[in-house]
C-alpha cells in the first residue's frame, strides 16, 4: 500500500461514509483467558460507541509505511499452494465474521499467540467498500467504479485499569469519587486482510500494523500469520551501523577523513528524500543507490567493496529505507567527553583540526544565531 490507499481506506471510518457491517470481539485476562465475546452488526450500537470504535479502527492505519505500517506477502508453497494461515484468513474472510465456529477458532489462535500478559481486548470488523473510479482529472466517479473491496481488519486493544480518583459529576455539579475501571486503550497492533493495493484486493498480502517498531510482535506475526516480519526500523539502523562501521574501518581510522565520510554519507542520504512522493517506494535505497552515495562521500573502493557485501550480507532482499537507518533532522557526534547534535543541513561544514597538539572537533557558528549554555543565552552575535 502506498499513502494515497492508505488514506483512502482511513477515510471509510468517518461517521458519515462508514460501511463496517459487522464487528466481533473477545477480551482476555493477563491469563489469556476469555472473559467474554460478542459479534453484532456494527451500525447497532449506539451512536457515541461507534465514534470510539472508529478512532480504534483509524488508529490501527497510523503510523509512517515501512515503519509501523508495512506489507507483507504470504509466502507461496509447493505447486503455488497457499498456506495454512492464508487459507483461514481467506474462510474467515468469506463467512463476514457470522460463522461463530470459525471466530472461536480466530480468538483461540489469537491469544496463544499473543507474548503480552496483559487484559487485551480483540477486535475484528467486515466491511464492503465500492471502489470509485477516477477520471484524467483524479476526481472521483462512481460511474466507472467495477472493484468491490472486501475486506477484514483485526486489532488488538491493551485494557488497563484506570486509577480511582475524583471526578466532576456536572448532575450535581460537585466532585466525587470516581471507582476504577478498565478502560480500552488505542491499538498496539493491527491488520488489514487482503491489502488494498492499487486500489484492489490483493489476497496474497496484507498490511500489518505495530505501534512498537522495535520489533517485540515480530514473533506473533510469525505465529499467527505464518508471515516473517520484515526487520524492524530499530534493527535496520543498529544494522546499518555495523556494516557502515567495518567499511570505514578496513581504510583506517584517519579521524578527519571518516568524519568528512560520514557527514557526506548522511548529507546525500537526506537529498534522497527531497523529491519524495506520496509512493512510500520513493523512500526506499537500493544497494547500488546507498554504495553510489558511498563512493561520492568519500569512500575509497576497498571500503565500497567492504560495504557492498556487509548490506547483502546483513540485509538480504529487505528494502532500506532512508529515514529508518539515519536521523534526517540532525547528526550526533559522540566521544567518552561529549555529546554534541548539530542539524543535518549543518553536518557537512563540520570539520576536525589539531592546535598546539590538541584535536578539536569544528562546529561552524551561525553569526546571527548567537549561542546558548545549558539555557542561558551567552550571546546574542557570535
Amino acid at each position: 500500500m502506498v499513502k494515497a490507499e492508505v488514506s483512502e481506506v482511513k477515510k471509510l471510518y468517518g461517521i458519515k461514509d462508514c460501511t463496517v457491517d459487522r464487528i466481533a470481539g473477545c477480551y482476555i485476562n493477563a491469563e489469556k483467558e476469555i472473559l467474554s465475546t460478542f459479534s453484532e452488526h456494527f451500525l447497532n450500537k449506539e451512536e457515541n460507541e461507534i465514534f470510539k470504535y472508529l478512532d480504534i479502527f483509524k488508529q490501527g492505519l497510523s503510523g509512517k509505511l515501512g515503519k509501523e505500517l508495512n506489507t507483507l506477502s504470504f509466502p507461496i508453497g509447493e505447486g503455488n499452494k497457499i498456506g495454512d494461515n492464508q487459507a483461514f484468513l481467506l474462510k474467515l474472510h468469506a463467512s463476514g465474521l457470522k460463522d461463530k465456529e470459525l471466530l472461536n477458532v480466530f480468538w483461540d489462535r489469537a491469544r496463544e499467540a499473543y507474548p503480552l500478559t496483559e487484559n487485551a481486548l480483540f477486535l475484528l470488523i467486515h466491511n464492503v467498500y465500492d471502489v470509485p473510479g477516477r477520471g484524467n482529472d483524479h476526481f472521483k466517479n462512481m460511474d466507472a467504479s467495477d472493484e468491490v473491496y472486501d475486506y477484514i481488519s483485526f486489532y488488538i486493544c491493551p485494557v488497563k485499569l484506570e486509577d480511582a480518583g475524583l471526578a466532576y459529576n456536572s448532575k450535581n455539579r460537585q466532585f466525587s469519587c470516581k471507582d476504577t475501571r478498565w478502560c480500552v486503550q488505542k491499538p498496539t497492533y493491527s491488520f488489514l486482510f487482503p491489502s488494498f493495493e492499487d486500489r484492489c484486493s490483493d489476497a496474497d498480502a496484507i498490511t500489518v500494523y505495530t505501534k512498537k517498531t522495535d520489533g517485540s510482535m515480530d514473533n506473533f506475526t510469525a505465529d499467527f500469520l505464518g508471515i516473517m516480519p520484515s526487520i524492524s526500523p530499530a534493527e535496520q539502523k543498529k544494522m546499518f551501523q555495523t556494516v557502515v562501521e567495518d567499511a570505514i574501518s578496513s581504510g583506517g581510522d584517519d579521524i578527519d577523513d571518516t568524519v568528512q565520510i560520514m557527514t557526506g554519507l548522511h548529507e546525500r542520504m537526506v537529498e534522497s528524500l527531497e523529491d519524495d512522493t506520496a509512493d512510500a517506494l520513493e523512500t526506499t535505497l537500493r544497494v547500488e543507490e546507498i554504495l553510489s552515495i558511498a563512493e561520492e562521500s568519500g569512500m575509497d573502493s576497498r571500503m565500497v567493496e567492504k560495504l557492498d557485501d556487509g548490506i547483502r550480507n546483513a540485509f538480504k532482499d529487505s528494502p532500506i529505507r532512508t529515514e529508518n537507518v539515519i536521523n534526517l533532522k540532525n547528526v550526533e557526534f559522540k566521544s567518552e567527553d561529549f555529546v554534541a547534535k548539530v542539524s543535518a543541513e549543518l553536518a557537512s561544514r563540520v570539520k576536525t583540526d589539531t592546535i598546539k597538539g590538541t584535536r578539536y572537533l569544528m562546529i561552524p557558528l551561525a553569526s546571527d544565531k548567537g549561542l546558548d549554555i545549558e539555557g542561558v543565552r551567552v550571546g546574542r552575535k557570535v
